[in-house]
């Protein structure tokens, strides 16, 4: 079933009933349909099958990257997998390869440049499709990330550490401590 005939069938229905009706109908498709039907809708995928034009910047077989329409900045690109992905942990390596790439053009255009992966909700991420965002920075652009310090006690902060690094994937042969001793600048 696809979104257009889902709703003529729930539109049937008196509306006091849609709601059940739609829940009746949303319980009887299997997981696949569920996530062909989020496609369907799904404004990114609409973009990626090239049912809704775009300004594409770079195209693969997997990942697509486009000019958005509604900008932070001009040039603000977005860049997304074809495939419909939710969350952060379904990415694979490839889209940060391709992300650097145009973060380091957009760079040669302004000098500046955010790149910008917002994972859940209370991340910011505002689609239910997974995306990075690369926006050129110019003076005066009035774009603000920011977020307020705060003071961490140090226990708090050995204590995060030592569950961070004890999750961290690692190969065998790579020594976990090393992951702590680089000295990084965030």
């Amino acid at each position: 079933m696809n979104l257009e005939e889902l709703k003529k069938e729930i539109q049937k229905s008196p509306p006091e009933k849609r709601k059940d009706k739609l829940e009746e109908l949303m319980s009887e498709l299997s997981p696949e349909d569920l996530e062909e039907l989020k496609k369907q809708e799904c404004i990114f995928c609409m973009i990626a099958s090239k049912k809704i034009s775009s300004h594409i910047i770079y195209e693969d077989p997997d990942y697509l990257a486009v000019l958005d329409i509604l900008p932070a900045t001009p040039g603000h690109v977005i860049l997304f997998p074809k495939q419909h992905t939710i969350s952060l942990q379904n990415l694979d390596d490839e889209i940060f390869t391709i992300a650097k790439k145009i973060a380091l053009v957009l760079s040669q255009l302004t000098g500046n440049v955010n790149i910008l992966l917002q994972s859940g909700v209370l991340a910011g991420q505002k689609t239910e499709h997974m995306m990075i965002h690369l926006i050129p920075r110019v003076k005066d652009d009035k774009v603000n990330i920011t977020w307020p310090t705060n003071k961490v006690d140090d226990q708090i902060l050995l204590k995060l550490k030592e569950e961070i690094i004890s999750k961290f994937p690692r190969k065998k042969e790579e020594n976990l401590e090393s992951y702590s001793r680089k000295k990084r600048l965030p």
